[in-house]
């Protein structure tokens, strides 16, 4: 019986994270067309942002060469 109620709390938890996943799925997939790659918080050396995936993350893309404009959107 304790086993039931510990699957339970997992299903539970899995269950409450997936949404999480998918409020964000449009801006993702927005941002690898636009060439750019999701990343939390701040983009790598060598990108520049490009917009975001979610609140959380910013979408990014490569410096090709050495100018570049920051000011596109997704």
């Amino acid at each position: 019986m304790k086993i039931l109620y510990l699957l339970f709390a997992v299903l539970f938890l899995v269950l409450q994270s997936i949404p999480g996943f998918t409020c964000c799925s449009g801006a993702t997939i927005r941002c690898l067309q636009n060439g750019g790659t999701c990343y939390p918080r701040q983009c790598p050396p060598n990108t520049y942002i490009i917009g975001r995936c979610c609140p959380w993350r910013l979408c990014c893309r490569r410096v090709s060469s050495g100018l570049h404009k920051g000011n596109g959107t997704v």
